[in-house]
């Protein structure tokens, strides 16, 4: 049990480790108004892990806790057209407004596995 306990101490710490930054921003409209319900996803460029939260009432969203590296960060709602931005993140805070336009059928539909390919 001794080894398990220490096992488990040793992986928070590397997570603790590889969590270098925080990637926010807001997601607006055409009319710089806030969207809420926004799914917001950061994908690092070389592991390929993805890290998903919704915006709130406002458009803002916080992805916390992230590794150093490239991220292609994409908002994602079924009303509007999917928007993306590539950035590098470091051991710092880096900041991300993604603004979506309405989806011209008035309703749109995406796999993730649309989402990230290419």
């Amino acid at each position: 049990m001794h080894h398990l306990k220490l096992a488990l101490l040793c992986a928070f710490a590397t997570l603790d480790a590889s969590a270098a930054g925080v990637i926010s921003g807001r997601v607006v409209d055409g009319d710089s108004q806030g969207l809420a319900g926004v799914f917001v996803t950061a994908q690092h460029g070389v592991s390929r892990i993805e890290t998903t939260i919704y915006s709130a009432a406002d458009g803002r969203y916080i992805l916390p806790a992230l590794a150093a590296g490239t991220y292609q960060v994409r908002a994602h709602h079924a009303r509007y057209e999917d928007a993306e931005q590539k950035l590098a993140l470091s051991d710092a805070a880096a900041s991300v407004n993604l603004t979506l336009s309405p989806a011209a059928d008035g309703l749109r539909t995406a796999s993730t596995a649309t989402w990230f390919a290419g």
